[in-house]
């Protein structure tokens, strides 16, 4: 895996488990033991960035969770930013890349819909109405927050960093943003 989450940060969907072996120091017999091909290598990869992520995630939910709603944003943000080094840099731009050119990592799918979800409880607790209305409020914050997320996190963390891409996106989630 470590092999596989390297070059996919240099190489994204041209990978190949040829690659993977030469750069494991395995002979391909040894890749195809574990994996069927190079779509369950790259699912392999995103199983173990996903799980990581969530650990993340779930600390800097229990860190936040009193923290003002209008605060949150920039909160997330920079967890994004530096979410970078969790497993290796460049890993989650490359692993979204993927994803946008079609290639299904069901692992992160998983972990964006918890986040989802995460998102949407902070939000209903902040909203304390939990009518038909608000209920489509909160999912519709909470999947527009994700959606730009991945978005940027596909171009690179360093998006976000930046003042004008970063800047324009906490704008927008923070008026989206219950007080």
């Amino acid at each position: 895996e470590e092999a596989a989450a390297e070059l996919l940060v240099i190489s994204g969907a041209a990978t190949t488990t040829n690659c993977i072996a030469d750069r494991a120091g395995v002979s391909i017999g040894s890749v195809y033991r574990y994996f069927p091909d190079k779509a369950a290598v790259f699912g392999a990869v995103a199983a173990r960035y996903a799980a990581l992520m969530e650990e993340s995630a779930a600390d800097f939910a229990a860190t936040t969770v009193h923290s003002p709603a209008r605060q949150l944003p920039q909160l997330a943000m920079e967890w994004l930013v530096a979410s970078e080094d969790f497993f290796k840099p460049g890993l989650g731009p490359a692993l979204n890349r993927l994803r946008a050119d079609g290639i299904a990592l069901p692992p992160l799918d998983a972990f964006e819909s918890r986040q989802e979800e995460r998102a949407a409880q902070w939000i209903r607790a902040r909203l304390g109405r939990p009518d038909a209305a608000a209920e489509q409020y909160v999912r519709m914050i909470a999947r527009a927050v994700v959606g730009v997320i991945r978005v940027t996190m596909a171009t690179g963390p360093g998006r976000l960093a930046a003042k004008s891409t970063g800047g324009a996106i906490l704008a927008l989630l923070q008026r989206m943003t219950p007080e």
